[in-house]
């Protein structure tokens, strides 16, 4: 009887467990017990390093509701989970978001970080810069009914680079991403690829 309490009691604290694990839906704004989310979220798709805009007519022409998506202090950008800082130019200083209006934000395609948990070890990833999956990353785009302490890019005007001494050297880190092959990884001696994600498997060979 004794084990059996113990059996229960180590099923429930797995139960526990597994029940206190995030989904990595927690950024989506739910309102308790219902399975919709209370905002509208517009996904933008960027696989290129770069600063992008989003005009009034780009959302106008992709269904976002521009009409009702009005105050410029309630626009947020979401990638990975996490709110990012975006800048949202109201042309006409009419805190009206409206045309001529647009969002502005820094975005780059995936690399391989979450790639990483797939792997038998962690360490035997060998190109942590590239995705096995997808070269795309998601983007999105939302408006917030409640919110309007959102993440803003800080404006700065100051152009007196004269007052500034000139830094002697910089350093500066480049990568080169291989990606023209993919390695499959270990084989055994019948030549057969392990299923699971193994040393040396991924895109890494130009």
């Amino acid at each position: 009887m004794k084990q059996f309490y113990t059996l229960i009691t180590a099923f429930l604290l797995a139960h526990t467990i597994c029940m206190a694990q995030p989904y990595g839906n927690e950024w989506i704004a739910f309102t308790s017990g219902q399975p919709l989310s209370t905002q509208q979220y517009f996904r933008i798709g960027i696989w290129q390093e770069g600063v992008y805009r989003v005009s009034y007519a780009d959302m106008q022409n992709n269904g976002v509701p521009v009409t009702s998506w009005f105050s410029p202090d309630r626009f947020q950008i979401y990638a990975n989970g996490k709110e990012q800082f975006i800048h949202v130019a109201d042309v006409n200083a009419d805190n009206i978001f409206g045309p001529g209006d647009y969002v502005e934000f820094y975005g780059k395609g995936t690399d391989g970080a979450y790639d990483r948990a797939l792997y038998v070890n962690n360490e035997d990833q060998p190109n942590p810069y590239f995705s096995i999956y997808n070269d795309t990353a998601s983007y999105f785009l939302t408006y917030s009914p409640f919110s309007t302490n959102n993440r803003r890019m800080p404006l700065l005007t100051d152009n007196n680079f004269g007052a500034y001494s000139p830094e002697t050297y910089f350093i500066s880190e480049q990568v080169k991403v291989y990606g023209g092959e993919y390695n499959i990884g270990w084989r055994d001696y019948n030549d057969i690829a392990d299923n699971s994600f193994s040393e040396g498997e991924g895109f890494f060979i130009q």
